[in-house]
């Protein structure tokens, strides 16, 4: 019965791929925007150095975004920004941040990654056009 669905799985990765691609270019942009005030954040949350940890979050979050926003290397894309995502939950952890503030939202971006990293690009995208 429910298989008639699986006729918009490329949809639903491009869906996927388009709303993860926004979340993490929006968290880089932010970073790049501000560079030395999140270089400052980094450091004083324990990742030294600063400036090293806080260029490693802004490239892998504005560039893995977009990168998965046009579907290009969406499956090794997705892996990179989900390994983020278990450094992210393990600071979370440590600082016994509450469920509801923040860790829910991280727990959903590492899983959508990883169904990226299972699923691939899609239909819909940019690396179907040029490899």
């Amino acid at each position: 019965m429910m298989n008639s669905l699986l006729i918009y799985n490329d949809m639903a990765i491009l869906v996927l791929r388009l709303a993860l691609g926004v979340i993490f270019l929006a968290h880089g942009w932010d970073k790049l925007s501000d560079l030395k005030d999140k270089f400052a954040y980094f450091q004083k949350n324990g990742f030294r150095p600063g400036w090293f940890w806080g260029s490693i979050a802004t490239f892998i979050q504005f560039g893995g975004g977009l990168l998965l926003l046009v579907g290009l290397f969406t499956q090794i894309t997705a892996i990179i920004v989900a390994v983020m995502m278990v450094v992210i939950l393990g600071y979370h952890t440590r600082r016994k941040t509450p469920f509801g503030k923040g860790v829910d939202f991280s727990l959903i971006l590492l899983a959508s990654l990883l169904l990226l990293a299972t699923l691939g690009d899609g239909a819909y995208a940019l690396n179907n056009l040029l490899f």
